[in-house]
């Protein structure tokens, strides 16, 4: 239900919730209100709003996460989304929202979200006609950006952690700019997002195709080993997820300012290739294992990669060992010892070559032999 009422002259905002909640709770509802949703008129000319839902005694509670929100704008800025989340609404310039996010099922998944709307949409071209910039929906991703910065400095040492934030921005007017060119922004996406812990920026609206009017949604993403990288497709549909085992594993790695393997897997195996990790049988050879990534029991991983180029369309195969910096390796124990050990061997009988990437954190050098072969790390 949807009531506007007049703003009192000389009352604060905290007062006039406090009236409204008091006044809502003597009207007989019945029991299938679910929110009210009350319009109050300021002195200037403005709309302010504020969103009551039924308490468990038996009255009104204003949610102060859609204040100043009307519920269609809610959903169109697809806080939906967040329903995995507990929210708490944090100050952020005018025409941002931001909420810090904790999981439901895990209260160490902490996250910024900041949502921002474009309400027009000019394009600016150079005199060959290509795209310069889209200066209102590029004000919006960099207000969106600066509340996170914002609120990480504020927290000082403990504003670090949260270092998987996301910018959602819809754009309420139909465009027609090439998608390949909106993409192409993805080299100003990159410096504005230093220092945020920005793990996506999420632009969406309505693109005006040949074929009629059409969702689409545009995000801008870190991969690592790659930087900031575009892509398009149609809109979130899903809500957002706390982090499972394997995210959690990739939010440790990050924190150290390492890469976690399994995230350079693309990244590795290049355009068109093909990377299949390996571990050890029960006869300590390897061979190729199914399962999900993230899954290993040792701190050395082992992959079989393939990459296709011009010169060798067939691919170019090597060995790819890593360690995982998840897992603390100390001095090399012999679970890795034996995979390392057994990468080697598979590489010199196959005539392969091996690549190392060293991404473990805190090793300390080891010695792995068995005659006649000796490694040393």
């Amino acid at each position: 239900m949807e009531l506007y009422v007049a703003w009192p002259a000389g009352v604060d905002a905290a007062s006039v919730s406090i009236d409204l909640e008091a006044t809502l709770a003597t009207w007989d509802w019945g029991s299938g209100v679910r929110r009210v949703l009350v319009g109050i008129c300021t002195p200037d000319g403005g709309v302010e709003y504020r969103s009551f839902r039924p308490d468990a005694s038996g009255g009104f509670a204003e949610d102060e996460n859609m204040r100043g929100m009307h519920a269609m704008l809610a959903r169109r800025l697809d806080l939906w989304r967040l329903r995995e989340f507990h929210l708490t609404r944090l100050p952020a310039p005018e025409d941002v929202v931001l909420f810090e996010c904790v999981a439901r099922t895990n209260p160490e998944d902490r996250r910024l979200v900041a949502m921002a709307q474009v309400r027009q949409l000019a394009v600016v071209r150079d005199a060959e006609g290509r795209l310069l910039g889209l200066p209102h929906a590029e004000r919006a991703v960099e207000n969106g950006l600066e509340a996170i910065r914002r609120t990480r400095a504020e927290r000082g040492q403990a504003g670090s952690k949260l270092d998987m934030n996301y910018v959602w921005v819809h754009v309420w007017p139909e465009f027609d700019v090439g998608l390949d060119e909106v993409a192409a922004l993805q080299t100003k996406i990159t410096p504005l997002s230093d220092g945020a812990g920005i793990e996506e920026v999420l632009c969406q609206g309505r693109y005006a195709s040949p074929d009629g009017t059409v969702p689409v949604a545009v995000r801008f993403h870190n991969v690592p080993g790659a930087g900031v990288t575009a892509s398009i497709g149609a809109p979130p549909t899903e809500p957002l997820q706390p982090l499972d085992d394997y995210a959690t594993k990739v939010l440790r790695a990050r924190r150290r300012g390492l890469a976690y393997p399994y995230e350079l897997s693309r990244s590795l195996a290049g355009h068109g290739g093909t990377l299949t990790e390996l571990d050890l049988d029960a006869d300590g050879r390897l061979v190729p294992v199914d399962r999900a990534p993230g899954n290993n029991t040792a701190g050395i991983i082992v992959a079989e990669v393939t990459t296709p180029t011009d010169l060798y369309p067939e691919g170019i195969t090597r060995i790819a060992l890593s360690g995982d910096p998840t897992k603390g390796l100390g001095a090399v124990s012999e679970p890795e010892c034996r995979r390392i050990i057994a990468a080697l061997d598979l590489a010199q009988e196959r005539g392969l070559p091996v690549e190392w990437f060293a991404l473990s954190s805190g090793a300390r050098g080891g010695r792995c032999s068995r005659a006649p072969r000796t490694w040393t790390g």
